[in-house]
């Protein structure tokens, strides 16, 4: 019964809770007691992790049965860490590749092109099959009531050249500048800020924000976030994020100089100029 409770939300107050529920009062006493003489009782990760640090100062090899397959770090959280570390230097600058990537995909206005040619090239050099049309795949899984990016989502690797020469295809320098000035406003907003941090940014605020770089209407905000490739509504505000500190700056900058602009005409207008 216990299974049923997702595994980072077990906690002895869960535990307490479901087993109550069930009739299994006595074993929330046992294991009560249990952690009562030792705290860290049924802790498997923290044993493992234990055991792997006390292997690693002895230089004792684990022993596993038999010999280890090669070493393969292809883990969706490998990749995302990879990801985060892809850095390149580009007209003096040392951007983010992630940040460039993700940089087009909010603020180019062709990139749902980019996108869709990008899933019709994986589709068709795939890394383990043989390559098919997109359109094949997509009618095996739809009645052509959705469209690919919505069925598609494949995890991209910012190690490989092709897929970040293929996703920067319409980059210009200015928007290597801008990438650039974001990564600064996000680093000032955190020495500015105590604190802060870019999970804590108002989802709201950022979902607002989107919302007017897009010119969509709310009810279109998850299909033009799936069109970029940004999954979904939710998925865009959290990768958006990181961007808010300086496209608040951005937009109190033109919101500043339009406010500037129509007092100049409003006094030029009553001078009879």
């Amino acid at each position: 019964m216990l299974r049923a409770v997702y595994y980072p939300q077990r906690t002895m107050a869960a535990v307490r809770v479901v087993c109550d529920r069930a009739g299994g009062a006595g074993f929330v006493r046992w294991l009560s007691a249990q952690l009562g003489q030792d705290r860290h009782f049924g802790d498997i990760k923290r044993a493992d992790a234990l055991t792997a640090v006390n292997a690693a100062l002895d230089g004792r090899e684990p022993s596993t049965g038999g010999p280890l397959p090669p070493e393969v770090w292809e883990s969706a959280y490998f990749r995302r860490w990879s990801n985060t570390f892809a850095r390149e230097r580009v007209d003096g600058l040392d951007l983010s590749t992630e940040d460039r990537v993700l940089y087009q995909q909010i603020f180019a206005p062709a990139f749902g092109t980019t996108w869709a040619d990008y899933l019709e090239h994986r589709s068709l050099h795939p890394a383990n099959e043989p390559g098919r049309p997109l359109a094949e795949r997509l009618a095996e899984v739809t009645d052509e009531s959705l469209t690919a990016d919505r069925i598609f989502h494949p995890p991209l690797d910012l190690r490989d050249a092709h897929t970040v020469a293929f996703l920067l295809a319409g980059e210009s320098e200015q928007d290597r500048r801008s990438v650039a000035h974001y990564a600064r406003a996000l680093d000032h907003a955190r020495h500015r800020e105590p604190g802060f941090s870019i999970a804590a940014v108002c989802e709201d605020l950022t979902r607002r924000l989107l919302l007017r770089v897009w010119r969509c209407p709310q009810q279109e905000f998850d299909a033009e976030a799936s069109v970029r490739g940004l999954v979904c509504g939710a998925r865009a505000v959290h990768a958006a994020k990181r961007f808010v500190p300086g496209l608040v700056e951005e937009i109190g900058e033109v919101d500043d100089t339009k406010k500037s602009l129509s007092v100049e005409r409003t006094e030029a207008s009553r001078e009879g100029r």
